[in-house]
């Protein structure tokens, strides 16, 4: 996806998600779930929430250790932090990567908003950060819910209390139950 990729349609999605919905279903829920599960939800796509976010990644990126569902860390390279605008106000964001990563190619962030809890899964979500250039392409869109949303047997990094807004973001997949 670039700057200029046009905003996915419900099914298109739905078709990037299918691959993910069908772990989902087949993987990670428990098995008593299966029969029942009808699908994940989302907010409908909207191109306000497909942000070009502007920022700089660090040379060396730091180390940091984020809580998971069990109090348990778990380590992760935290790159830079992108800046961008959204319905609601300006927002901040870290970027964070695999520590197995010596370069940042695998980019992504994990947040809170106020949708968390009510519209969406209370502990957060996560979204892909595409570099694009000298800037960075986060289609919220596309923002999906940790395994942990489906079941207790999952461990999930938390979002760093940095990447918790003060503002709603109705865009991705909304909370499974």
């Amino acid at each position: 996806m670039t700057a200029t990729s046009p905003l996915p349609t419900p099914e298109e999605l739905r078709a990037r998600f299918a691959a993910h919905e069908a772990r989902i279903r087949d993987q990670v829920l428990p098995e008593d779930l299966r029969a029942g599960f009808d699908g994940l939800k989302f907010f409908e796509p909207d191109p306000a929430y497909q942000v070009i976010a502007h920022g700089t990644l660090e040379q060396t990126p730091s180390v940091v250790e984020m809580i998971t569902t069990r109090g348990e860390q778990r380590a992760f390279h935290r790159w830079g932090r992108v800046r961008f605008t959204l319905p609601g106000g300006e927002a901040s964001l870290a970027v964070f990567g695999p520590v197995s990563d010596a370069t940042p190619q695998r980019l992504f962030t994990s947040f809170r908003d106020r949708t968390s809890g009510r519209e969406t899964y209370a502990a957060g979500r996560s979204v892909a950060v595409t570099r694009d250039g000298d800037a960075f392409v986060i289609d919220f869109n596309e923002a999906y819910n940790f395994y942990c949303a489906y079941g207790d047997r999952w461990n999930c990094a938390l979002p760093p209390a940095e990447n918790w807004l003060d503002l709603e973001i109705r865009a991705g997949e909304k909370a499974y139950h």
